[in-house]
């Protein structure tokens, strides 16, 4: 499991992910993740 922050993105807020977890899922800035709410919680995904 790995702790991540909420910070304030212009209006917005967003969530600093880790470059281990950029590297495992291979993305990077202006990509696109899913979270996908399932029975234990969330979940991110790439689709």
């Amino acid at each position: 499991m790995l702790k991540v922050k909420v910070t304030a993105v212009g209006n917005s807020m967003g969530i600093e992910l880790p470059q281990e977890v950029l590297s495992k899922f291979n993305v990077g800035k202006d990509d696109t993740l899913y979270l996908v709410e399932g029975e234990e919680g969330f979940v991110l995904t790439l689709h």
